[in-house]
């Protein structure tokens, strides 16, 4: 990572939890805490350990964001070439099983939110 990439990241960041300390923000939090909390929640018991595999897609055609579930046993292939850290978006499951949904948001925001910015 070059040096204006990692203060892109650090100014990216800065304005994120600015966001999140924010007095509306948090009010909205509170009230989107009991929706968003059982849904990550019942996404995580339906992926499981290497039964299901949760695709998410922007479909060209109709502009649709997608998400597609895949049965792991249904994958006969699957090849990716150039594929580097940053392709890859992560959440950390303990922090939806502890309800830290604040930290789930803020990952989100973090990987896709500051491309919309």
């Amino acid at each position: 990572m070059g040096m204006l990439d990692e203060m892109k990241q650090d100014v990216t960041d800065s304005v994120v939890d600015a966001i999140l300390d924010d007095k509306k923000t948090k009010e909205m939090l509170k009230v989107a805490d009991p929706f968003i909390k059982p849904a990550l929640k019942g996404l995580l018991k339906e992926l499981g350990p290497d039964d299901n595999r949760l695709m998410l897609f922007l479909d060209n055609e109709t502009g649709l964001l997608c998400f597609m579930k895949i049965k792991t046993a249904n994958i006969k292939a699957f090849e990716i070439e150039g594929l580097t850290k940053e392709d890859i978006f992560t959440v950390d499951p303990e922090d939806i099983k502890k309800g830290d949904v604040t930290e789930v948001v803020k990952a989100i925001i973090k990987k896709v939110g500051v491309k919309f910015m």
